[in-house]
């Protein structure tokens, strides 16, 4: 291969360089999102609060993301439930073999809880981002991917318990029986129902949770 010329050697640069700064923008308007969908306000930001949080301009802002709703939807999944999904996995990966199925439902309806009673002061944005979660498809499936990495780590589980305690699924059934599992612990929240995260919404979730996942007694 011949040797790349002065002007070859120039553009490669400035091509690497145009791409550090894309990541760089991308890095800054996505944390800035996050930022602002932290925040206590019950409505999701406009694109006037992420100009003024990033720096950024409008033009720039479009230019990395077609709408504003797209770009929530992006930080919900990236930055918020694949991190929540990641912590229930390594939760699970965690037991042991000799642990029985009360043990791991309980610490994984306690962590879920833990996480959306932190979420009280945003829950109405929570609600508002899971709306448009529906809206843009491709990401839900993205989100169902990311989902079966859980499903794996339980499937994994059950093989291995020693405790004659856990349900042995398919992977089909796991993945109906988490998310119905899911459901029943943050529809409550985001629905504004009052029992969402009391004792009587944790009582019923453990309950739902070992009818799920336990062998029958």
């Amino acid at each position: 291969m011949p040797p790349l010329s002065t002007k070859d050697t120039m553009e490669s640069e400035l091509r690497k360089s145009l791409q550090i700064r894309s990541k760089k923008t991308v890095s800054d308007i996505t944390q800035a999102t996050e930022d602002l969908l932290n925040e206590k306000e019950g409505h999701l930001p406009t694109i006037r609060d992420l100009v003024l949080k990033s720096g950024y301009s409008i033009g720039t802002v479009y230019r990395y993301f077609a709408t504003a709703d797209s770009l929530y939807t992006s930080v919900f999944i990236d930055r918020f439930l694949r991190k929540n999904l990641e912590n229930i996995e390594k939760t699970i990966e965690q037991f042991s073999p000799y642990d029985d199925v009360d043990t791991f439902i309980e610490s994984l309806v306690d962590l879920a809880f833990e996480r959306l009673k932190r979420k009280s002061n945003t829950i109405e944005k929570y609600r508002l981002l899971s709306k448009l979660l529906i809206q843009f498809s491709k990401r839900s499936e993205e989100l169902n991917k990311m989902l079966d990495d859980v499903i794996h780590a339980l499937l994994q589980l059950q093989q291995e318990n020693l405790t004659n305690t856990c349900k042995i699924m398919s992977e089909n059934e796991c993945r109906l029986a988490v998310r119905a599992f899911r459901s029943v612990i943050r529809s409550p929240f985001l629905e504004g129902a009052t029992m969402a995260g009391t004792e009587e919404h944790r009582k019923y979730a453990y309950e739902f949770g070992k009818a799920l996942f336990g062998k029958v007694k």
